[in-house]
């Protein structure tokens, strides 16, 4: 997922930002298999975030379709810090702390869409230097 991004803002002089979005499907929520493991989460989407939506031009990339550039609405998460690699662990771990929280402050808050990592460092920082952040976006 990440090669098209990069490709479509070299071709369209746009500079890399951070954080990268990358989101996972509704149905991703961790369990774990009897095997004690959690069963594998599935990123669906990654997203670069345009540093403001005059930007660029919404709708696909003429050049590769895979690439559509959208405006999103703003939207109200629940998040958790996250220090090491951007894995499927580190991303089950963020899970796990904020079920934690909403179970322990019930009627607070109900989530409304799938959950999302966001990725703040390049892949040339060493695994355990990056950052990242776990949100649950929730109403």
């Amino acid at each position: 997922m990440f090669m098209p991004l990069f490709n479509h803002i070299k071709r369209n002089d746009v500079a890399m930002t951070a954080p990268v979005e990358i989101e996972y499907a509704a149905s991703s929520k961790p369990t774990e298999t009897g095997t004690g493991s959690r069963e594998h989460q599935r990123a669906t989407s990654m997203a670069f975030m345009y540093a403001v939506p005059s930007l660029g031009t919404t709708g696909p990339d003429p050049a590769d379709a895979r690439v559509v550039v959208e405006d999103v609405p703003a939207m109200t998460v629940l998040s958790v810090g996250a220090r090491g690699g951007y894995t499927e662990g580190n991303l089950a771990a963020g899970l796990e702390k904020l079920e934690a929280w909403l179970a322990e402050n019930p009627g607070r808050f109900r989530v409304v869409g799938p959950p999302r990592y966001l990725a703040y460092n390049s892949p040339f920082v060493p695994w355990f230097l990056k950052f990242g952040e776990v949100q649950l976006p929730v109403r």
